[in-house]
């Protein structure tokens, strides 16, 4: 009796060769996918921000000047989901934190995003957006990039 039997499935070469390039793939693609969420998340920073500055537009509103105190304008310091805080403010370019203001905020370390490409936000009360791409502190006085 010669009995002929047909085998199916992967042998373990094949097997081997999936699993390189499914690994290839994967070591391209997932930093991209990193920096993508990364930049997702600098959303969480500008919300801040903006939230921010409406706050002490109302606390101008009432008092006619501005502030630095952020209890005192009811401002949150840390971003609803915590990927960015220290949330300062300062007088702005006039010099006088009664007729100007610039809100920094930074990225915090959760999940990595102090590692983002952005350092540092910047919002001004004259409508200048900015970022820094290497002063962590906020405190550069060059450097800044218009627009976020």
């Amino acid at each position: 009796m010669n009995r002929h039997h047909k085998f199916s499935g992967f042998t373990l070469v094949e097997l081997v060769i999936v699993i390189v390039v499914v690994g290839i793939l994967a070591a391209i693609a997932f930093p991209s996918y990193d920096e993508y969420v990364k930049r997702a998340r600098r959303g969480d920073g500008t919300e801040t921000l903006l939230a921010a500055a409406q706050s002490l537009e109302v606390f101008r509103g009432r008092s006619a000047t501005y502030t630095t105190d952020v209890g005192l304008a009811n401002i949150e310091t840390t971003s609803p989901d915590a990927y960015y805080d220290n949330l300062t403010i300062s007088a702005g370019p006039c010099g006088d934190i009664g007729n100007c203001y610039t809100i920094t905020i930074r990225p915090t370390n959760k999940n990595g995003q102090n590692q983002d490409e952005v350092k540092c936000f910047r919002l001004g009360s004259n409508g200048t957006r900015e970022w820094h791409p290497t002063d962590s502190t906020c405190a550069a006085a060059a450097g800044w990039i218009e627009g976020w």
